[in-house]
């Protein structure tokens, strides 16, 4: 058992992962989609920004987990991701590629699809699981969801491994050790402590900062193109 000063709850675990976003998004807007990607320095920045950007997916996906576990209703929490994912693309299309853009979908429709598919393997059994995560994998695949089949490969992983915290852990290493920097996010996972945490932070701020900080940061972008 962990002391309670090497464990996480659930509200630091998306803490750390929202930190890891922006400044993956920082590093992603700001300098590679502007003049200072030319600069050493700043492209060293971006390098960095990038890396610790890697562990933020991993803990949504863990996040998003725990959250068709607790929640009270699941079809409120589908709703609620899926809205956000349609209200975020335009500032997720802003942000990594300057307009429109359909050639990739932001993280919260995966994150939608992801939740969708667990509800739907929940009432079949181990080989329709099986079937339902190669399907849903192709779909992400055709549809262009950022993280694509290796995001709901991870989902996954980690809803058939939910009773064991090392094998989940284990699992989510092995789906993304080609990220680098991505498996050090099951460090905080594998200190988890199955509680909630202290709610500082009201549940529509968490829910709004995901297109909020993408068009803050294409604002940026902006000045420094101009600058």
């Amino acid at each position: 058992m962990y002391s309670s000063q090497r464990t996480f709850s659930s509200e630091d675990l998306k803490r750390i992962a929202m930190l890891a976003m922006v400044t993956d998004h920082i590093g992603a807007v700001c300098i590679e989609r502007t003049p200072l990607i030319s600069v050493e320095s700043w492209e060293i920045a971006d390098t960095v920004c990038r890396l610790i950007g890697r562990l933020a997916f991993p803990l949504f996906a863990f996040l998003l987990l725990q959250g068709f576990i607790y929640t009270r209703s699941r079809t409120r929490y589908l709703t609620r991701l899926f809205l956000l994912g349609l209200v975020s693309e335009i500032p997720f299309d802003l942000a990594v590629s300057g307009g429109l853009d359909f050639s990739r979908q932001n993280t919260c429709l995966l994150l939608a699809f992801g939740l969708g598919l667990l509800i739907l393997m929940e009432k079949v059994p181990r080989w329709g699981q099986v079937l339902l995560a190669l399907a849903a994998m192709a779909v992400s695949w055709v549809l262009r969801l950022d993280y694509s089949f290796m995001g709901i490969l991870l989902i996954c992983l980690l809803y058939w491994f939910q009773g064991d915290r090392r094998k989940q852990c284990t699992a989510g290493v092995l789906a993304t050790i080609y990220e680098l920097t991505a498996a050090l996010a099951f460090f905080f996972v594998a200190r988890y402590n199955g509680r909630a945490g202290e709610k500082r932070i009201p549940r529509p701020v968490w829910y709004l900062f995901y297109p909020v900080h993408l068009l803050v940061l294409y604002g940026v972008s902006l000045l420094i193109i101009k600058a």
